[in-house]
C-alpha cells in the first residue's frame, strides 16, 4: 500500500472546506480534481522552471480568500508501509 501524504492531505483539507492549492504531477492533478470540490486549485510546479513558478504564483494570488494565506505545506513524500 502506497501512502501519498500531500495528496491525502489536500483531499482532507478540501473536505473540511479549506481553500487548497495543490501542485502535483499531471496524473495526480487529474485524479484530485475529480475527487475534490471545485474550490481546490491544482497546478504543475517544477521549481527549476521559471514559467511554472510564475504560473503557480498567479494561481495562488488569484485564488486567495479575503483572509489571506493560512498555511503552506511542503511535501514530496511517499510512504511504503512495511507489511511483515
Amino acid at each position: 500500500m502506497t501512502v501519498l501524504f500531500g495528496y491525502e492531505l489536500a483531499k482532507k483539507l478540501d473536505a473540511l472546506g479549506l481553500r487548497v492549492f495543490a501542485c502535483l504531477t499531471s496524473e495526480g492533478e487529474a485524479k484530485l480534481t475529480k475527487e475534490c470540490s471545485q474550490e481546490l486549485k491544482t497546478f504543475k510546479l517544477d521549481v527549476a522552471e521559471t514559467s511554472d513558478v510564475q504560473k503557480a504564483l498567479e494561481v495562488v494570488k488569484s485564488g486567495l480568500p479575503s483572509q489571506g494565506l493560512w498555511a503552506v505545506v511542503n511535501n514530496a513524500g511517499i510512504a511504503y508501509p512495511r507489511t511483515n
